[in-house]
């Protein structure tokens, strides 16, 4: 018998047979796409950038999905290389942005506790409450509703959430999916299971969604995922926002067929398939991004290994041409960097033509117009891929 005896779907429970096999389907893309970005070699730089730019837009999203603003806006800024936006550096933000960093420190094998729950609410709240009269880090004591949604009664919250936590660290259903199908597909259906039964629960005066997602983001990287799978669970909800709270709301209010035990499935499969869609664009932009970039400057170190001034000053000049990732004109060469005009300040025209004239024929870079260049790094790179592509590996639908 549940506790909440009006809220029967908090039962603690999961019923595998809910998934049906396109669900494993998609679940091991996106386990072995996990494992992809893990195996990824990055410069340092290139990976600081990267989950930098990752963090910032999951914690946009995750906070723009209760709150009135669209953060696209600005996360499509970010990615210009844009400031965000001053109304947004606020406390909210800021609050959310030290606990996804903590997040991504956490030991191996992590659990959830109450204290730790309590701690992150009282992160997430401070100086950003929306009301004085909620205690940041305190187990309401109050009954609320969100929406249609009545939460169970305040009186039952402390238990309700000790009893998440004692199932999430020892319910034999996690090892039976790690043995079956793969300690990140147990990883995976734990983190957002735990996210679903937060929100369900709703222990805490304000801050329940984002402390669920958190929740969610920590489980993950505590079973060792990479931060970038997290992240894209937060934009996939506030992307697909309507559509999470309609899974949200139906994972408790449709009585399943076969006891509630299967409630959560159809909010996981939703969760999942968005996160795969996400993995998918996500790889093919910013990590294959950063690692062409590496492969791309290797080859102009084994191409141009010679010491002589000409070799050099053409090696940096398809590095700036390639950083701008625009045409550029002959007429501006000259003014693209510091050391660009340094390299051709006491050298004439037809200097710069011969150097331009030289890379263009060794296919560096490609002539569009009269006396504009561009980058060919894509027709450089492409010599070198395989013949096909066979990843991402194709799923069911």
């Amino acid at each position: 018998m549940p506790l909440a005896k009006d809220h029967p779907w908090l039962v603690f429970d999961l019923q595998l047979t809910a998934f049906p096999p396109s669900f494993w389907s998609r679940l091991g893309a996106v386990a072995s796409m996990a494992k992809q970005i893990a195996a990824m070699p990055l410069l340092p730089e290139n990976f600081e950038q990267i989950h930098k730019l990752l963090l910032v837009k999951s914690t946009l999203a995750s906070a723009a999905i209760e709150d009135n603003f669209t953060a696209e806006q600005e996360i499509s800024r970010l990615e210009a290389g844009e400031p965000v936006a001053e109304s947004y550096a606020d406390a909210e933000i800021d609050n959310l942005l030290v606990l996804h960093r903590s997040a991504m420190q956490t030991k191996h094998n992590w659990q959830p506790t109450l204290a730790w729950l309590c701690a992150t609410n009282r992160k997430i709240l401070d100086q950003a409450a929306s009301d004085k009269k909620i205690i940041p880090g305190q187990i309401r004591q109050h009954n609320i509703h969100v929406g249609p949604y009545r939460g169970p009664d305040y009186d039952l919250c402390r238990e309700l959430v000790e009893q998440l936590c004692r199932f999430l660290a020892e319910h034999p259903v996690w090892k039976q999916i790690a043995h079956e199908h793969g300690k990140y597909h147990a990883a995976i259906i734990k983190a957002v299971i735990a996210h679903l039964y937060v929100a369900w629960i709703h222990p805490f005066g304000d801050g329940n969604g984002r402390g669920a997602r958190l929740t969610e983001f920590t489980i993950l990287t505590g079973a060792g995922l990479p931060p970038a799978v997290g992240c894209c669970l937060s934009r996939h909800y506030h992307q697909s926002r309507p559509e999470y709270y309609r899974q949200m709301q139906d994972s408790s209010r449709i009585r399943p067929r076969h006891g509630y035990a299967e409630s959560p499935a159809s909010f996981i499969y939703y969760a999942v398939s968005g996160l795969h869609d996400l993995l998918v664009k996500h790889i093919k932009r910013e990590l294959l991004d950063a690692q062409q970039k590496m492969f791309f400057q290797s080859l102009l170190d084994i191409k141009f290994n010679s010491s002589r001034k000409p070799q050099q000053r053409q090696r940096k000049l398809i590095i700036e041409i390639y950083s701008i990732n625009r045409e550029v004109k002959q007429t501006e060469i000259p003014t693209l960097s510091a050391e660009i005009a340094l390299l051709y300040h006491d050298l004439d025209d037809k200097t710069l033509n011969r150097d331009l004239n030289k890379m263009t024929e060794d296919g560096w870079l490609q002539k569009t117009g009269k006396g504009t260049y561009l980058s060919n790094r894509q027709g450089i790179l492409q010599k070198f891929k395989s013949p096909q592509a066979i990843w991402p590996p194709a799923t069911e639908s």
